[in-house]
């Protein structure tokens, strides 16, 4: 006989590095592993288009600064090509004006971090917008 499968509420929620540098993802892997979330990551905006469509993450951080569409256009296309993606999408980029942040959140992009980034600016994102159920 099979045991058949329950959903325990125990599964790690899945998180997404998107950046063309690998210093970066390897950064965010270790913080977020650490934390206890499952960690995928792309090194472009494409790249993450399917990624996500494939894997469905929880929350995606983002860099705005890429080959290829950058940030904003990744963001506006999660939103709009994926059916009911809704996960948070926070920016990482090292603009430090208004106009960044706001071209972010009209992007859809729910919040954003200044790079460099120490881990615990990681983990708080990861408490507000992945809490504990």
């Amino acid at each position: 006989m099979v045991a058949p499968d329950f959903d325990d509420g125990n599964e790690a929620k899945l998180v997404m590095g998107v950046d063309d540098e690998p210093t970066i993802l390897q950064f965010l892997r270790a913080i977020v592993s650490q934390a206890g979330y499952d960690f995928a990551d792309a090194s472009s905006g494409e790249k993450a288009l399917t990624l996500a469509r494939a894997l469905k993450p929880d929350l995606v951080f983002l860099d705005v600064t890429m080959d290829g569409i950058d940030g904003y256009e990744t963001c506006r296309r999660l939103r709009a090509d994926i059916p009911d993606f809704t996960a948070p999408v926070i920016f990482l980029t090292a603009r430090r004006n208004k106009e960044a942040v706001q071209k972010a959140l009209d992007a859809g992009g729910n919040d954003f971090m200044i790079k460099p980034f120490q881990p615990r600016a990681v983990l708080e994102r990861l408490a507000r917008w992945l809490p504990e159920e």
